[in-house]
C-alpha cells in the first residue's frame, strides 16, 4: 500500500506543492491528490513520484524505511545520462 505520509512528508520537505509534483511526474493534479488519498496499493506513476521526490518506490509504498535505498539509481532518468 503507498504510504501517503511518506509523499506527503516529502513533498513538504522539498518545499513542493501537488501541482508542482504533478507537473514533473506529467499528471494532472487531481492525479496525485487521489495518488495521497486513496490508499491504493499501487500506481503505474510510483516510481516517478519516487524519482521526483528522490526516493525509491520501496519507501514510499513501506517496504523499507530507509528512503535512500535504491534512490541513487532513481536520481538520475535515462535521458538525463
Amino acid at each position: 500500500m503507498i504510504r501517503s505520509d511518506r509523499i506527503t512528508a516529502l513533498m513538504q520537505a522539498q518545499g513542493m506543492s501537488q501541482a508542482e509534483l504533478a507537473r514533473r511526474v506529467g499528471v494532472a493534479q487531481p492525479t496525485i491528490f487521489s495518488l495521497i488519498r486513496s490508499n491504493k496499493s499501487g500506481s503505474r506513476h510510483l516510481h516517478k513520484v519516487a524519482r521526483e521526490l528522490k526516493t525509491s518506490p520501496a519507501y514510499l509504498t513501506g517496504e523499507t524505511d530507509d528512503p535512500l535505498i535504491d534512490a541513487v539509481d532513481l536520481a538520475y532518468s535515462p535521458q538525463d545520462r
